[in-house]
């Protein structure tokens, strides 16, 4: 049930009559999705030196404290998904002081369980290390660089509600010119310092150089946007309620952290460090592709929490039933395209002897294709104050992903490890789309039904038909990589063309071209939509 105690699906067609595509999500993918391109130049241009450089084992050490940095950042007691529902709503509704409070009040909290979870991590350091088995690195210079990295994961977490405060203002131009800054300032520093030999030194000091620019960029505009007079402290029934949320988000985040950060652990205790790497690069690589439209998702969490601010829950729902259907047309075939282009584009960059990185990548998108498809459900369910939902569906994924992984792996080897995260996720965004129907919205299942499979369907079989032929003749390295996407925008130009019609999607080429701006894309989908 809704926190008005009643279910609001009358409300949905009268809120839908004057539903618009919010323009806040608009600009917010518009600048997510042109920094999500630079920095996912970036890590192309730079991994395949970083791992020739410092070679898989040190790269494979460098993927595994990634990992464990990503899944410190989750044992935040809930703090975090509390900050993206709170700050939002509290901006919703115009309350700059309690922003304030929420936000000293969160600073304290994430300083004492991120440095606790820390220490904790830097004195275990040698026992983590012993664990890993390969022949092409040193445990101390390991240890040493594990030990290191917890500094990062606290300034991390300062960044983090800096960068939450600033998204609830929808701050998405400078959010992303600053952040694709830092990740610049982050890789050219490693290229750097690798290559005059710093090895995994340099790796943590471009780290930290990139922590403390993103400090002082997201800091100064986060405390200006606030009304520093004074906060008051939070009331106890405000207290009270951020626990209960946080508490169950917990269980979600920990949960979510079984499908990437443990599974690397995994890999690291089952197989050589040098693993790790491939693992890495092909699960990094995926993640930078899903994150393209995914960047929609930070915009689209902030007006929903918004409408739910400015509103109620029957207005968060008008806002999820209209951008859903923009959602389910823009992304239904972006993922299996990918996969079938990751395949071949993975092997072409980096070579055939690396074909474990190129599987991983396509079978993770297969799997991120499921979850990218419920993502507004499982935002609709925060909005609606219903986090207990989230840890449901996550918890269940993450026990069929230990069930499936892990005998996976022992029988047929790494690759084990992505088909198990793939089948794990699709059962899970199943099950969501399961609960925040019976609990929320019952509409949800109608919303996601509108995705023209055919459509899908040509579009891949033309992508793969291409992939195929192009494969003797592609070139290796960044222009080889370059050359499998050909296909992939071939297949996606069909899928426009099909889905939309030849006149809608000529419109929609056109209007990119004449306005320069992806969220051109999501208005030619809105008048696909009312259509439909």
């Amino acid at each position: 049930m809704t926190e008005e105690g009643a279910r609001p699906e009358e409300a949905v067609a009268s809120g839908l009559a004057s539903a618009q595509p919010s323009r806040g999500v608009l600009r917010g993918l518009s600048w997510s999705t042109a920094g999500q391109v630079a920095s996912v130049a970036t890590s192309l241009a730079v991994t395949p030196f970083l791992l020739t450089r410092l070679g898989a084992s040190r790269y494979g050490i460098v993927a595994l404290t990634a990992s464990v940095m990503g899944l410190l950042s989750n044992l935040d007691a809930g703090i975090n998904p509390s900050c993206d529902r709170y700050l939002a709503v509290f901006a919703g509704r115009g309350d700059r002081r309690r922003m304030a409070s929420f936000l000293a009040t969160a600073f304290v909290l994430l300083s004492v369980t991120q440095g606790v979870v820390a220490l904790a991590v830097a004195a275990a350091a040698p026992d983590i290390v012993g664990l890993l088995h390969g022949t092409h690195f040193t445990p101390s210079q390991a240890v040493w660089y594990l030990r290191m990295c917890m500094l990062v994961v606290v300034a991390a977490a300062w960044q983090g509600l800096l960068v939450r405060v600033l998204r609830a203002e929808r701050r998405w131009k400078y959010l992303n010119i600053a952040g694709t800054s830092a990740g610049l300032v982050y890789s050219g520093t490693a290229v750097v310092l690798v290559a005059l030999g710093w090895g995994l030194r340099g790796m943590f000091v471009a780290a930290a150089v990139q922590q403390c620019v993103a400090l002082v960029a997201f800091g100064i505009p986060a405390l200006k946007a606030l009304d520093l007079r004074g906060p008051r402290p939070l009331r106890s029934e405000d207290l009270k309620a951020i626990a209960r949320f946080g508490a169950r988000a917990q269980v979600a985040e920990l949960a979510s952290s079984v499908g990437y950060e443990l599974n690397t652990l995994v890999v690291a205790a089952l197989f050589p460090v040098s693993d790790v790497a491939y693992f890495a690069i092909g699960s990094n690589f995926s993640s930078a592709l899903a994150s393209l439209p995914s960047n929609a998702l930070g915009p689209i969490s902030t007006a929903m929490g918004r409408a739910f601010g400015t509103g109620s829950i029957r207005s968060a729902i008008a806002e999820f039933d209209v951008l859903q259907r923009r959602w389910s047309l823009l992304t239904a075939s972006f993922a299996p395209i990918g996969a079938i282009a990751a395949y071949f584009g993975v092997i072409a960059w980096l070579g055939p002897r690396d074909r474990v990185a190129a599987v991983v990548a396509a079978v993770l998108l297969v799997g991120q294709w499921a979850s990218m498809t419920t993502s507004l459900v499982d935002i609709l369910g925060k909005v609606a104050n219903q986090p207990g939902l989230e840890s449901r569906y996550l918890s269940a994924g993450a026990v069929l992903n230990i069930a499936l992984a892990l005998p996976l792996a022992l029988s047929i080897g790494v690759v084990g490890i992505p088909l198990g995260i793939a089948a794990s996720q699709v059962l899970s965004a199943a099950y969501c789309a399961h609960l925040v129907g019976r609990r929320v919205y019952a509409g949800v299942g109608a919303s996601l039904a509108r995705v023209p499979k055919a459509a899908v369907a040509v579009s891949c079989a033309v992508t793969l038909a291409l992939e195929l032929v192009l494969q003797p003749l592609v070139a290796r390295g960044p222009v080889g990589l370059c050359t499998c996407a050909i296909p992939a925008l071939v297949g996606l130009g069909v899928y426009a063309t099909t889905a939309l019609g030849p006149r809608r999607a000529l419109h929609t080429a056109l209007s990119m071209r004449v306005n320069g701006r992806p969220q051109a894309v999501l208005w030619a989908a809105t008048k696909a939509g009312r259509a439909s």
